[in-house]
């Protein structure tokens, strides 16, 4: 792969510079909610495996490369949509919708500086940032998984012909009482496997 003249790279390097800039509010914020927020705890991994997964590409596909001047119009169109979608989330203080519309700002900002066959070829690695971004109905789903587990759980025992009384998210067994906690919702099992 020829090398870019570093005269070049300025262009993708400001656009990083002004990205990170304008979007430093919602980092701050996933940048919290990995480390307060037991269920998003890997969101710190998404970022560097996703630009692991760029790099890869970069290294093994030869016509994947940054050349000066084959952006596109279509990718400063999505850019100022993104723009306008996250400056208004961000002023709502809707973070989670704001994090959404930054990866549609990344993803705009790589087809107007890289072009289309590059946007392409990243579809991926861009698709994949939306797994770091914590959601807000997470933790309201949690109970009403729990009690359906227990439910589910309860109904098989039965079903296997053991006495057992289910209220809410508590099983009675003749001799234990069990309590259903969020931990067994299925929500963290869920989040993983995605």
């Amino acid at each position: 792969m020829p090398r870019t003249p570093f005269q070049a790279l300025w262009l993708p390097v400001l656009a990083a510079l002004g990205f990170f800039a304008v979007t430093w509010p919602v980092w701050r914020w996933l940048w919290f909610e990995w480390m307060s927020n037991e269920y998003y705890s890997h969101g710190l991994l998404i970022l560097p495996v996703a630009a692991f997964l760029a790099v890869q590409r970069f290294r093994h596909d030869k016509e994947l490369a940054y050349r000066p001047g084959q952006g596109s119009i279509y990718g400063i169109l999505l850019l100022g949509i993104a723009l306008a979608v996250y400056l208004y989330f961000l002023q709502q203080r809707a973070y989670y919708l704001a994090a959404f519309a930054m990866i549609g700002m990344l993803a705009g900002l790589i087809w107007a500086i890289a072009g289309t066959t590059v946007v392409k070829k990243l579809a991926f690695p861009i698709g994949y940032l939306t797994l770091m971004v914590p959601l807000p109905f997470v933790d309201r789903v949690t109970l009403p998984l729990a009690l359906f587990t227990g439910y589910c759980s309860g109904s098989i025992v039965q079903f296997l012909g053991m006495d057992i009384t289910i209220v809410g998210n508590s099983i009675s067994l003749p001799n234990a009482d069990l309590v259903v906690g969020a931990q067994c919702s299925g929500v963290n099992s869920l989040i993983t496997l995605l």
